[in-house]
């Protein structure tokens, strides 16, 4: 049984040294590293509980694989040297593995109803996991010979004094990077808010997110003439493709769109919190190892009552949006379904969190400022509760077909469909009431329905590329394909009328802005590494008919400064679309610059909101959590 310089090492301690150690400091630096990413150094007390959670995790996953290769071996009657190589290579494969496994969606893609893949069959799809898992194990393999390596030298006090002292300075390492490279920190900031002077800039400005919208659905309709008002914006404003970052997540473009800041400096990466038991934030931002791993399982935690899952909202953005910019500089301004605005700032104006028709009697004054207009607001709401979305689900209610997948699906169509209707009307009434300087709004259903149908879509509308093939039957029919192919169309042409609308309501010195935050193609209903989003500049201050080029959605910020009249701050990462104004509107209202809008650190105003079940099971019916 034993071999090399380990004979005195007892099963129990490889147990404990082969998996327990591991496990105890890959928690440790994952912590670390999940610190700097969400601000916990302002909350030192959730630096040692995620730490100690992870801890546990991680060691408790490596024990577990390391008892089962330590009682094999015995069973087997292997040595000491063949149990330690193969238990520290197991151990690793299996931490690696779920790391890579989690990362790479084509790879689980098979196990997904959600999204059937429509390029990768189910054996492509396995073969890759297998060939990720083959990686994995010759990566683990390697670190088996090592640990081996170790193990047959460990008498020697060289190699010890040598593997604590790694250990140690990594650890030291580890903690001077996860401070230091905390985002903002070290950024300068004015000690003051800056006090500007507005100049001239249109009298409205109203900004609308129309997430999932691409140009390849919208020039298939406009070709068919039904999209009128889309057709009349591109005819009549300035348009183009806007550039987005990747992976396309969707509460990290809303919030760069909102700041001029990337995500790593406005810190919003996603829609919830996930907080450990005892933790006051929780963690936001899983751009770490295992991300896929720890999202599931604070779900399940929170399932059990354990810990728990928070909106991800304002107390944890790290600079500020429009909406702070305009109330301290003295305009009106109206938000309204706005990613990632649960619990609701107070502006010079109002606010209508992105949660507002979701949970307005149950969360009340976290959704709506002032809470004086929740009645206002309730009444509303209840005004535009509409069945007759029967047209964009393509059912009525007698023809639904009796499988609960199916059920759920064209449910959750009408409930969007009418989510973005509602939204529009109180918007549209609200800007009507209060008549902001600055109105924005968020419109959600076209990347619901994208992830939900568009493997239909692209069944229904390109039949020479795709095919119904025996697997996809398992999720979708013909008859389905030739409904929910038509979903995405019929949401189009619903948001056309609502812009129609908002473009009725423009004086002659207002302005329109339409952006999205990616487009959407056929990849497994999920936009992830999609096309560009679209931009469309419509009023008096741009161009007609002009088509833009290399536009981006950190451009966004300045331009919609700069069309308020605002001095544009210099630490914004993008620039004023200039190419798309006027050059008569441009002369006789030149871009004025500022340093920053910033004063002093903002820091987390206050615990996150918890988040509720409705909203947890939509996100998770989008596969937006797992």
């Amino acid at each position: 049984m034993g071999d090399g310089g380990g004979r005195g090492l007892s099963l129990t301690k490889l147990v404990l040294a082969l998996g327990l150690a591991p496990g105890i400091y890959l928690g440790l630096m994952i912590g670390l590293k999940a610190a700097a990413l969400n601000f916990l150094w302002e909350s030192p007390t959730d630096i040692a509980l995620v730490i100690g959670w992870l801890a546990i995790l991680f060691g408790a996953l490596g024990m577990l694989v390391a008892f089962i290769l330590v009682a094999l071996g015995r069973m087997l009657r292997k040595s000491r040297g063949w149990i330690v190589f193969s238990t520290a290579a197991a151990v690793a494969t299996v931490f690696i593995f779920v790391d890579r496994f989690g990362r790479c969606y084509a790879c689980h893609q098979f196990l997904d109803w959600r999204a059937p893949h429509l390029i990768y069959t189910p054996i492509k799809s396995f073969l890759i996991t297998v060939g990720v898992g083959a990686g994995c194990f010759g990566i683990g393999a390697g670190i088996g010979g090592a640990a081996y390596f170790i193990w047959k030298r460990w008498q020697k006090r060289s190699i010890r004094l040598t593997c604590y002292l790694i250990i140690v300075v990594s650890i030291a390492v580890a903690l001077a990077e996860s401070y230091l490279s905390t985002p903002g920190r070290g950024e300068h900031r004015s000690t003051q808010t800056a006090t500007v002077d507005r100049g001239s800039g249109v009298d409205h400005l109203i900004f609308i997110v129309d997430d999932a919208a691409n140009w390849t659905v919208a020039n298939y309709l406009m070709a068919g003439d039904r999209l009128p008002g889309f057709a009349y914006l591109v005819s009549n404003g300035a348009s183009g493709d806007l550039e987005t970052f990747r992976p396309t997540h969707s509460p990290q473009v809303w919030t760069t769109m909102a700041t001029g800041r990337s995500p790593d400096r406005h810190a919003i990466t996603g829609f919830i919190n996930y907080a450990f038991p005892g933790m006051r934030y929780g963690i936001a931002n899983f751009g770490i190892p295992f991300e896929w791993m720890l999202e599931y399982v604070c779900l399940r935690l929170h399932a059990n009552g354990i810990g728990g899952a928070r909106s991800l909202g304002p107390e944890r953005r790290r600079v500020k949006a429009l909406w702070n910019i305009a109330t301290d500089l003295g305009l009106s301004v109206g938000v309204v379904n706005y990613h990632n605005t649960l619990p609701v700032e107070a502006v010079k104006g109002f606010m209508l969190s992105n949660y507002f028709y979701l949970s307005l009697e149950k969360r009340g004054a976290d959704c709506v400022f002032p809470d004086s207009l929740l009645p206002a607001v309730a009444e509303m709401i209840a005004a535009t509760v509409d069945s007759s979305f029967d047209w964009i689900a393509g059912f009525t209610e007698s023809e639904i077909p009796s499988e609960t997948a199916v059920r759920e699906r064209i449910d959750l169509i009408k409930r969007v469909a009418n989510g973005d209707y509602t939204a529009n009307q109180v918007a549209f009434s609200l800007f009507k009431r209060f008549d902001p300087s600055l109105m924005m709004m968020g419109l959600k259903g076209l990347d619901t329905v994208g992830h939900t149908t568009y493997w239909e879509y692209a069944l229904y509308h390109y039949p020479d590329r795709y095919r119904l093939t025996s697997y996809l039957r398992k999720y979708t029919s013909p008859d389905l394909v030739v409904r929910l192919g038509k979903v995405i169309d019929n949401l189009y042409i619903l948001h056309d009328r609502f812009y129609r609308a908002w473009v009725n309501s423009l004086a002659d010195n207002d302005a329109l802005v339409i952006v999205s935050d990616h487009g959407f193609e056929m990849n497994g209903n999920q936009h992830e590494f999609g096309p560009p989003g679209i931009v469309i500049l419509y009023g008096t201050p741009f161009k007609k008919g002009y088509r833009i080029a290399n536009a981006s959605v950190y451009d966004i910020a300045p331009t919609l400064i700069y069309l308020l009249g605002l001095p544009v701050p210099a630490d914004m990462e993008g620039q004023v679309l200039l190419d798309a104004i006027d050059p008569h509107w441009l002369a006789s209202h030149p871009v004025r610059t500022i340093d920053t809008y910033e004063a002093g650190e903002r820091r987390p105003s206050q615990v996150p909101s918890k988040i509720g079940e409705d909203a947890l099971k939509r996100l998770r019916a989008v596969g937006y959590i797992r």
